[in-house]
């Protein structure tokens, strides 16, 4: 396993670990704990290494099918990412929202959509 491979499926875990922990902080009301806004910003931080790990593996990938592969993997984790903000929406409601809560999920989705478009871009 390469460098890049270890970093990224140590971010992916580190990325789904801290999506259950801030389910669970929020779903027990502590939407505005300092772990919760720890969460959002570790979990934007998580994202953009896993975008940019993709990226660097992408530019040594030694083949389109292998390209292809990566930028589906991110998609799948955006997309992913992404069904657990349509949860935390339904919990919160049509309230106004925190900014960073809507900072983080903007985030996921510019990084769904570029992922997407690596993929279907290689496919």
């Amino acid at each position: 396993m390469t460098a890049l491979e270890e970093i990224k499926k140590s971010t992916k875990s580190s990325l789904e670990a801290k999506q259950h922990e801030l389910l669970d902080l929020i779903g027990a009301g502590h939407e505005e704990d300092i772990n919760v806004r720890d969460g959002f910003l570790d979990l934007i931080s998580d994202a953009l290494l896993m975008y940019k790990t993709t990226v660097a593996q992408v530019r040594v990938a030694e083949s389109l099918d292998e390209v292809a592969a990566l930028w589906r993997e991110l998609h799948d984790m955006c997309s992913s990412t992404l069904y657990l903000w349509q949860g935390l929406d339904a919990i919160f409601g049509d309230g106004p929202r925190e900014e960073l809560f809507e900072y983080c999920k903007a985030t996921f989705q510019k990084l769904e959509r570029a992922s997407a478009q690596g993929y279907e871009f290689h496919a």
